[in-house]
């Protein structure tokens, strides 16, 4: 138990380290600092509904007699649209509520996208953590996934508002939900039916996180330092 306390703890500290790093960032919008707060708040709240939600829909299951359902198809039906749809909203939400009376840009916005979403992995780490082992945390908090879906999401919602093109943001969405659900999905019991591919997706999509979390910060870093994306594109705010 004392290994696992070490192991979640040890998990927090590349998300917190990327939330303070993000707060830190120069030629932000005015109300940058207080807007990561809020953004990481917003997310971590989010995630209390899905717990509700989760639970309600495990006693649904069992009140429809499992044994003549097909498993593996409800699995990838709940996966899908239960948890990683409603996931990837809550979070989507969570993050627009911060943006809506603010002057954003293209980078803040990603920022604060990817804050909501660490917010809500901090959240769901806890939870995971009961039934998890200390390997098991420490990769969670290395890959940062949920973090990772948040910067597809955010990079392409800031591009949709910056060209113009919201079709955009409905693409960031989609690939994010996408590839939530396939990974939840593989790493359940009923995917083991798809043999060695069960294994090697989750591992794909777990090394693919990494990559874009150290995207992510590549990106925030340059993006600090061109005009493109440090250009206010919420105009209706009164300065």
């Amino acid at each position: 138990m004392r290994l696992l306390i070490i192991a979640f703890v040890g998990s927090m500290i590349p998300v917190f380290g990327l939330y303070f790093w993000f707060k830190k960032r120069p030629n932000m919008p005015e109300g940058h600092e207080e807007a990561c707060k809020e953004a990481f708040w917003n997310g971590f709240k989010s995630c209390l509904p899905i717990v509700l939600l989760s639970f309600v829909s495990n006693v649904v299951l069992r009140l429809l007699k499992p044994e003549s359902m097909n498993m593996f198809y409800y699995r990838l039906i709940y996966d899908l649209i239960v948890l990683a749809l409603v996931e990837e909203s809550m979070k989507f939400v969570a993050f627009k509520k911060v943006i809506k009376n603010r002057k954003y840009s293209w980078l803040s916005a990603t920022i604060y996208m990817m804050t909501a979403a660490m917010g809500f992995e901090v959240v769901e780490s806890m939870l995971y953590a009961i039934e998890s082992n200390p390997i098991q945390m420490l990769v969670r908090g290395v890959t940062i996934m949920h973090g990772a879906f948040g910067f597809i999401i955010g990079y392409f919602y800031g591009k949709a508002m910056y060209t113009g093109k919201k079709g955009y943001t409905v693409f960031g969405f989609v690939i994010s939900w996408l590839l939530h659900g396939i990974y939840d999905f593989t790493l359940s019991k009923e995917a083991e039916v798809l043999g060695d591919i069960a294994i090697f997706i989750p591992v794909t999509l777990a090394l693919a996180s990494l990559i874009m979390i150290i995207v992510a910060i590549v990106f925030v870093n340059k993006a600090g330092k061109n005009q493109k994306y440090l250009t206010i594109i919420n105009s209706n705010v009164q300065a």
